[in-house]
């Protein structure tokens, strides 16, 4: 797969429908799925990228910044063309870096945000100047604020500015995100467990505890979904996605014997039944 702006990720063209772009992310999402590909170490890496292009190119306002990003520049009087572009400067220059937990993502939050902001003016003979200023805001980020760019209006040292906020979301080890605001989380239990089924405790999103019922028959790479108890979809779409706990089934290091002898039984009891392999 080549690797290069979103629409080569997901293999679409510029022009390519919202349809074409849902359709070839769910291939693609399948294809590169960790739990499908535990020996490749690079699954992973394609598979953030391919949900990160979708994220963005599912959004109809995402997808229109994006692809203006695309477009090459024109250039004629140097000059005036620098002038343009800092003129505009407050458009795509990023101003400042928020980190946000999973849980103020779902609940909201109020942060202090450092930002720079370069001004820019002209001197005789067209001579550039730029000054750097520093500062620090107090902003509210809103529940279902998770990841891009916040445009702020702001007042520093008694100066109106219009500031661009990095939004970045703090994803644990072991956690996906996915478009919609779905989770991938995951979730280690024993064989027999993974036979018999049962309830284990897990651990929800906002860090509460609860109780998860395991199926009977549960095959590694399989998905336990809790509707409702992911990521609120937008600030303008607070319903929350799903939380996807994706079953692995943990192997002991050493057996003590007597383990061994009920193990073994229970092979000879299985090799006397037709069954599925677990992976």
């Amino acid at each position: 797969m080549s690797v290069g702006n979103y629409y080569d990720i997901l293999g679409v063209p510029e022009t390519a429908t919202q349809d074409a772009i849902k359709k070839a992310f769910r291939s693609l999402a399948q294809q590169h799925h960790p739990d499908k590909n535990p020996d490749d170490p690079g699954a992973e890496a394609m598979f953030k990228k391919v949900s990160e292009a979708y994220q963005v190119l599912s959004d109809p306002d995402k997808r229109q910044t994006y692809d203006a990003s695309l477009k090459p520049q024109t250039h004629g009087d140097e000059a005036f063309d620098f002038f343009l572009r800092h003129a505009f400067a407050h458009r795509f220059q990023v101003n400042g870096v928020v980190n946000l937990s999973i849980v103020e993502a779902i609940e909201g939050s109020r942060k202090e945000v450092s930002v720079v902001v370069v001004e820019t003016s002209f001197a005789e003979n067209n001579k550039v100047i730029q000054t750097k200023k520093t500062g620090t805001i107090t902003q509210s980020f809103p529940p279902g604020l998770w990841s891009g760019i916040v445009h702020l209006d702001a007042d520093m040292d008694g100066k109106k500015y219009v500031l661009n906020i990095q939004v970045n979301l703090e994803v644990p080890e072991g956690t996906t995100i996915l478009p919609g605001g779905d989770v991938v989380q995951e979730l280690s239990i024993t064989y027999p467990q993974s036979i018999l089924g049962g309830v284990v405790d897990t651990t929800n999103l906002l860090g509460k505890p609860e109780k998860l019922r395991i199926p009977e028959n549960t095959r590694p790479g399989s998905l336990i979904s809790v509707k409702g108890q992911g990521l609120p979809r937008s600030p303008r779409n607070l319903e929350r996605g799903n939380l996807l706990f994706s079953v692995a089934v943990s192997i002991p290091d050493t057996v003590d014997e007597e383990t061994k002898v009920i193990l073994e039984q229970l092979q000879k009891k299985l090799e006397q039944q037709t069954v599925k392999p677990t992976s």
